[in-house]
């Protein structure tokens, strides 16, 4: 019986971002970027994966919600058996993926027919019905569908920076209070079982350092898996792909062989 090539599958936020390559929403597919000359920074995850002579596959999402994050993350696992090995940046619970719109409104309320919505209700409905893998064999949108992520909760019109302010005051006036943070450990939940089952070593970690401590106890004691903390050596470059720089990537990397060595020896 032929032995699968060990594989490390990094995902979650712009902190799993790898600098040389892009994953690609909805087409769910990796491309070289088109910017070459940013090749030459390697993300310390891609990094460690070489030190431990291992293939690595980064699917990180910019700006991207916990739940797509683990979706693409679970999709991957399931189709590629080469994976052994997964390392994922927990993000931000209040980011969400939402299905792009027009920017003006009365092109919205122009575009909003019942049988678009009933088509696409007979379409979930059959993904449902249907088995796992014809669910993970397709791409999850729809012909010319675009998806938005549009920041997270402290984003607000004075940082100066991008929002959706309609889907931000739709989130806080309708959606449940408990369903931002619960659905985040729900899908850390979820990452954790197919990883189990797959028999696939999952590690958790995030890029904004320690003092979230909510979903890291759900990690610990609920799931009883690890989590690896660090304090990012600079202050996040958003010109940057991951947020740093080659140097930067590779002192992460220096820190956890000697500060940690069994979260090192943990890539085996």
């Amino acid at each position: 019986m032929t032995s699968r090539k060990k594989t490390l599958l990094i995902g979650g936020d712009s902190f799993a971002v790898s600098p040389e390559w892009e994953y690609r929403l909805p087409q769910q597919e990796y491309h070289l970027r088109d910017n070459l000359t940013r090749q030459s920074v390697k993300h310390w995850c891609e990094q460690w994966a070489d030190e431990k002579k291992m293939d690595n596959i980064c699917a990180g999402i910019p700006g991207g919600d916990n739940s797509t994050n683990t979706s693409i993350l679970m999709r991957e696992m399931w189709t590629n058996t080469n994976i052994t090995h997964c390392v994922f940046f927990v993000t931000n619970p209040f980011r969400t993926n939402v299905r792009h719109i027009p920017e003006h409104e009365e092109v919205v309320s122009a575009s909003r027919k019942e049988e678009m919505y009933v088509e696409r209700m007979v379409d979930y409905d059959d993904k449902w019905i249907g088995d796992l893998d014809s669910y993970y064999s397709v791409i999850p949108y729809h012909d010319g569908e675009k998806s938005d992520f549009p920041g997270s909760h402290y984003t607000s019109l004075n940082t100066g920076y991008y929002m959706d302010l309609n889907h931000l005051w739709h989130r806080m006036d309708r959606i449940p209070e408990h369903d931002f943070i619960q659905k985040s450990l729900n899908t850390f939940s979820g990452l954790a079982s197919v990883a189990d089952h797959l028999g696939i070593k999952l590690l958790f970690t995030t890029g904004f350092g320690p003092g979230d401590k909510c979903w890291r106890d759900w990690i610990k004691v609920v799931l009883k898996l690890p989590v690896w903390d660090f304090i990012p050596p600079t202050k996040s470059d958003p010109d940057c792909f991951s947020h740093h720089t080659n140097a930067e990537h590779a002192s992460i990397l220096k820190y956890m062989k000697e500060h940690h060595s069994e979260t090192y020896d943990w890539l085996v």
